[in-house]
């Protein structure tokens, strides 16, 4: 059971761990009391995962800092995607750091949605580091590549069904004040049934609330060259509107076929995205040309969403009026408008990778030496010799572990092996920038 620590208040309840250390859970109120008493039932009860429970079946491909395996759980025979952090990449480059971190503690976040990616279980062993997700078998992407290869583009009716399950995936993020910043294809997996999933959020942000309701604006240039906004371009502040645009630049793909950028060279896309005319779409109707062209408005003021009502205003525009916006949730365990394409998929046992490769610079260590990197990952852990498959061998006993979120509360809605403590906290010896993780009890 791991450590949990909260503010000194007035009722209190102790508690002594396996490891004969004592710990003082305080509450304000009898109420808060029962619900601490409450969580920590759960949180007892809740299966704590490590690489053992998984046998290995692929590898699915790579990402900027980790490897995507198949694996099936031994308990229940489900398949999942585990995905796999090498600590050691960590200090190589200080944003590969920042992103791991955050794609954590955003997966947890935003988990519990049908066209989000949902995270099963998160644990780590003394070198590396594991999210455990449901398992997507191909992408949008490769929905645009196949079609084109045989001639084809999707429909108007099929990009509508598309756009409005982003929508909807969009809206759960942005209610949460999180901005996805690097939506693409690529990132947009095809679950088993046909619908889509929102996924790799190393580049997401999580934005606070001001008094007045509203969200704080962020300012980083970050995401795929191609599918950024012309706002984030200039080094504007922005909001939830670049992802409205990123889905856009997806919608013209899916009618076309072709990016809404092609050029390579960097100056080039940034001069076509903060020039661009106003798109085109043979065989559109008038209705689908609005939409399109009002995602892709230059003034972030104007751009289709980006008023008080949101994922609203997109819901109510006339190219969306016929759908049935509920029906859509409750269908989504039915067969989604991809469901022929992953079908195919599946029989071929064609999987693709479904997580976005970014190059990195291996050269570049931010602020954190190597010494302070290798202190904090490997400091007091056990190593004892295990069998693992393929690349997931190595010589250590994976570990009981508590990730930090800036939430203060116990969550209990999906069997993580991670409990929330205060972020980046360095509280004891078992703690690595973020993650919190005892030795196997």
């Amino acid at each position: 059971m791991p450590a949990i620590k909260i503010k000194m208040l007035a009722k209190a309840r102790s508690m002594t761990l396996r490891s004969r250390q004592t710990v003082t859970l305080y509450a304000s109120d009898s109420y808060e009391l029962e619900k601490w008493n409450t969580l920590l039932a759960d949180a007892q009860r809740t299966p704590v995962k490590n690489l053992s429970d998984f046998d290995v079946v692929d590898e699915l491909g790579s990402g900027g800092y980790g490897t995507v395996f198949k694996a099936e759980d031994r308990n229940t025979g489900d398949e999942m995607a585990v995905k796999v952090i090498h600590k050691k990449t960590l200090h190589q480059d200080v944003r590969v750091y920042r992103n791991a971190l955050a794609e954590r503690r955003i997966l947890e976040l935003v988990r519990g949605h049908p066209f989000v990616l949902g995270m099963h279980f998160a644990f780590q062993s003394a070198h590396k580091l594991y999210l455990v997700t449901e398992l997507c078998h191909s992408d949008l992407y490769d929905f645009i590549d196949e079609s084109l290869a045989r001639g084809r583009v999707a429909s108007e009716s099929t990009a509508r069904c598309l756009i409005a399950e982003m929508t909807l995936g969009l809206e759960h993020l942005h209610e949460r004040g999180v901005l996805h910043r690097d939506l693409k294809p690529e990132n947009i997996l095809i679950d088993k049934n046909g619908h889509l999933c929102l996924a790799d959020f190393g580049l997401a942000k999580q934005l606070q609330w001001n008094i007045e309701g509203r969200l704080v604006r962020a300012r980083s240039r970050v995401g795929t060259p191609q599918y950024i906004a012309p706002d984030m371009i200039r080094h504007q502040s922005y909001d939830t509107s670049v992802d409205f645009w990123a889905m856009g630049a997806i919608l013209y793909e899916l009618l076309t076929g072709q990016r809404l950028i092609r050029s390579r060279n960097m100056r080039h896309i940034f001069f076509e995205i903060t020039h661009l005319k106003k798109t085109a779409v043979p065989g559109l109707s008038p209705a689908g040309m609005s939409f399109l062209r009002r995602l892709l408005e230059k003034d972030p003021l104007k751009r289709l969403g980006s008023g008080i009502g949101g994922t609203t205003e997109i819901k109510n525009h006339e190219w969306l009026a016929g759908v049935d916006w509920e029906a859509i949730k409750e269908r989504a365990s039915d067969s989604g408008p991809l469901s022929d394409f992953i079908l195919s998929k599946i029989r071929g046992s064609c999987t693709r990778r479904g997580y976005a490769q970014r190059p990195i610079n291996r050269n570049q260590r931010g602020n954190r030496t190597r010494r302070q990197i290798y202190r904090d990952c490997l400091r007091d852990l056990h190593y004892v010799c295990t069998n693992l498959k393929r690349e997931l061998d190595e010589d250590i006993q994976p570990v009981n572990c508590m990730f930090t979120n800036d939430d203060d509360s116990i969550s209990n809605l999906v069997p993580l092996s991670s409990r929330p403590e205060a972020p980046m906290s360095r509280k004891s010896r078992h703690i690595i920038a973020g993650y919190r993780f005892s030795p196997r009890m």
